[in-house]
């Protein structure tokens, strides 16, 4: 998977010549902190994963280089359990849009979909940002090994509550899921995961 981010990256780089260095500098600063300590599952490896799905529906996407950018961004500030993750992600991200000369508006556009993978809600039905959500979530409906080990790496994460106070908050979660009519948004996630992900969550459920 490191394989794909680093070769993303550099196609989105090959867009914009003079930034070279600023691109070079960013994807350290992008490794550094996706390879942070306490990152069991937040790492360059998720990264990997929502790039390689974007990868499998990019031509139904609007904007791809920017919600790749989103991607890249989405989780650059990480710590479990904080309410401003999301927010403080944003703001790396459009410092960097800037710097590459992106409009006040397309800044807003961006730090928005980051912004939305906190509660994972689209009012406006963004068709681009509903992909976004999609593929954050892609590893519910992975096959069942991996999802038990996402379960695992999840649990790492938050490692620093016991029990007692994970396993009721982590099922409140799971089944707000399962209560949706459909866990994606898009025709595209629902046919490829939703089975799946129900399935999944399910089991997951039944161990907590």
């Amino acid at each position: 998977m490191q394989h794909i981010t680093g070769e993303v990256w550099q196609q989105l780089s090959s867009a914009y010549p003079s930034h070279h260095a600023l691109f070079r500098a960013t994807f350290k600063h992008i490794n550094e902190r996706y390879g942070s300590t306490g990152r069991h599952y937040h790492n360059m490896e998720h990264l990997g994963q929502m790039l390689t799905l974007l990868a499998q529906v990019r031509d139904k996407v609007k904007d791809p280089d920017s919600l790749a950018f989103a991607i890249y961004f989405h989780d650059i500030v990480y710590k479990a359990g904080s309410n401003d993750n999301e927010e403080k992600s944003a703001a790396e991200a459009a410092q960097f849009l800037q710097q590459l000369g992106f409009s006040p508006a397309d800044i807003r556009k961006v730090t928005g979909w980051i912004n939305a993978t906190k509660a994972h809600q689209n009012p406006d039905n963004d068709p681009d940002l509903n992909y976004l959500l999609d593929i954050d979530l892609g590893i519910l409906g992975a096959p069942l090994l991996s999802y038990v080990e996402y379960t695992r790496q999840i649990r790492q994460e938050y490692s620093m509550f016991p029990d007692l106070l994970y396993n009721p908050g982590r099922k409140k979660v799971l089944k707000h899921f399962l209560n949706m009519p459909f866990i994606y948004k898009t025709a595209a996630f629902q046919q490829l995961f939703e089975q799946q992900a129900r399935e999944n969550i399910t089991w997951e459920i039944g161990t907590l």
